[in-house]
């Protein structure tokens, strides 16, 4: 699952990225019991403007990032349940 949240006072978007594998342990409900990590994610985003940075946050890791034809791509190294990744516009 991914959502995006814009931050238009800090000039960024808030790259939400969701890894759960749930398990069904009654007629209502779901138990995550184990996170298993994925790794090496590619992502694509349809960016409006100039990205200035991108990074893992609350980390502050840098990503990698290219830029072509109003995209923006970039691999996540690492996915286990949950993620940000702030992508800051110039």
């Amino acid at each position: 699952l991914a959502a995006i949240n814009d931050q238009p006072r800090e000039n960024r978007w808030v790259l939400h990225l969701l890894h759960y594998i749930p398990e069904r342990r009654g007629q209502d409900f779901d138990i995550i019991e184990d996170v298993i990590p994925i790794h090496d994610v590619k992502v694509s985003l349809r960016t409006p403007k100039t990205v200035r940075d991108v990074s893992l946050a609350p980390q502050g890791t840098a990503l990698k990032f290219t830029t072509a034809n109003g995209r923006t791509d970039f691999v996540l190294p690492k996915l286990e349940g949950h993620q940000m990744v702030a992508v800051r516009f110039a």
